[in-house]
């Protein structure tokens, strides 16, 4: 008996830490990079007959956290484009939801501590409270904020200013977007 008391020390010792050692694990992965390949379809009469019924392949990568605004890119053929949450919202849990509403935005941004520049004009997507890029340029620079670990800071008029988590990239960070040329798996030309 006086043996079983002995033993059971470590196995309460080793329960009462495994809890604190997987906690710390929880909180890193709760936010981090998540890719997702699908392919698009173009169909109905607002697509030119030669692009209709033609197939793209799409590589989209997002930010996990529900609870934090973050990023999707997408490299839809080889178009780059990034969407940007206006309030936290789980990007897996939309990429099923359309939206007809969209307006025009104009977006400044913040890196890290340094002066507040434009980034352009984006699209407001409403019903998703997002804003999607317009250009591969505006993506890129985002794309590149997240490579070099900076924080960013969005401003749209009217709005509070939106702090991205910006999670640092890994593996399927590094193996997106191999059609636009992005990333450890980028066709090369």
């Amino acid at each position: 008996m006086k043996h079983l008391r002995y033993l059971a020390l470590p196995i309460i010792a080793t329960l009462l830490v495994l809890p604190v050692s997987s906690m710390a694990q929880d909180k890193q992965s709760t936010n981090q990079w998540k890719n997702r390949k699908s392919r698009m379809v173009y169909s109905g009469s607002g697509f030119s007959r030669k692009r209709r019924d033609t197939i793209d392949a799409v590589d989209t990568i997002y930010t996990t956290s529900a609870t934090t605004n973050g990023l999707m890119f997408s490299c839809i053929g080889n178009y780059f484009t990034v969407t940007a949450s206006v309030e936290p919202q789980n990007f897996q849990a939309n990429f099923n939801k359309s939206t007809k509403r969209r307006r025009n935005r104009y977006l400044d941004y913040k890196i890290d501590d340094g002066d507040k520049m434009a980034l352009g004009v984006w699209t407001y997507l409403s019903s998703l409270s997002a804003l999607s890029s317009q250009k591969r340029s505006q993506a890129a620079k985002l794309y590149n904020a997240v490579i070099r670990r900076q924080k960013v800071t969005l401003y749209i008029m009217g709005k509070k200013p939106i702090v991205l988590d910006l999670p640092k990239p890994n593996r399927a960070f590094a193996e997106f977007g191999s059609a636009c040329g992005l990333g450890t798996l980028a066709e090369k030309k």
